[in-house]
C-alpha cells in the first residue's frame, strides 16, 4: 500500500480526510470547516474558531454570555435578547438602529417612552397629556382632580 502526503488547502494549518480543515491559518477563523476572515452574524471568534452566540444574539462576547446586538425582531435587555421588555419600568425603544429595552422615567411604573407614563409609582398621580398617557406628579396641577382607581 502506497501512502502519500497531501498539503492542506490554502489558509488551513491542520486538516484531515480529503482536506477538511480543522484549524485555520491566522488571522482566519474556522467556521463549518471553512476559513473565514470574519465570523458570520450570530457567531464570535474564540481563539480562531467561530462559536455560536446565545439564541437571537447578533453579536456577543467571547465568554458567550453577553449579547451586544440582537436579531430576529428581539430586543436587547441586560445583555440578553428578549421578545418583550419587562412590563414594569421598561419600554421598547430603538437606539442607533438597534432595538432595545430602555428604562422609563424614574417616576413611571409603566410607560410608552421615556417621558410618557401609563401608570405611576406609589404616591404619585398620573396627569394625562392625552387620553392614555401622561406624566407623574406629586400633586395634581390646577384644573386637574385626583381620582383613585
Amino acid at each position: 500500500v502506497n501512502s502519500r502526503c497531501e498539503k492542506c488547502e490554502e489558509n488551513c494549518d491542520i486538516c484531515y480526510n480529503n482536506n477538511i480543515c480543522n484549524k485555520c491559518s491566522l488571522p482566519l477563523n474556522l467556521y463549518n470547516e471553512d476559513c473565514l476572515q470574519n465570523c458570520p452574524i450570530g457567531y464570535v471568534d474564540v481563539n480562531g474558531v467561530c462559536i455560536r452566540c446565545p439564541e437571537n444574539c447578533g453579536s456577543c462576547n467571547k465568554d458567550i454570555n453577553k449579547c451586544f446586538t440582537c436579531i430576529n425582531e428581539t430586543l436587547l435587555y441586560e445583555k440578553q435578547c428578549v421578545h418583550e421588555c419587562p412590563y414594569y419600568g421598561y419600554f421598547a425603544d430603538e437606539i442607533n438602529g438597534e432595538k432595545v429595552c430602555s428604562k422609563c422615567n424614574s417616576d413611571c411604573a409603566t410607560c410608552i417612552n421615556k417621558d410618557l407614563c401609563t401608570s405611576c409609582n406609589q404616591g404619585l398621580h398620573l396627569q394625562f397629556v392625552n387620553n392614555k398617557e401622561g406624566t407623574c406628579q406629586n400633586e395634581c396641577s390646577e384644573s386637574f382632580v385626583s381620582i383613585n382607581n
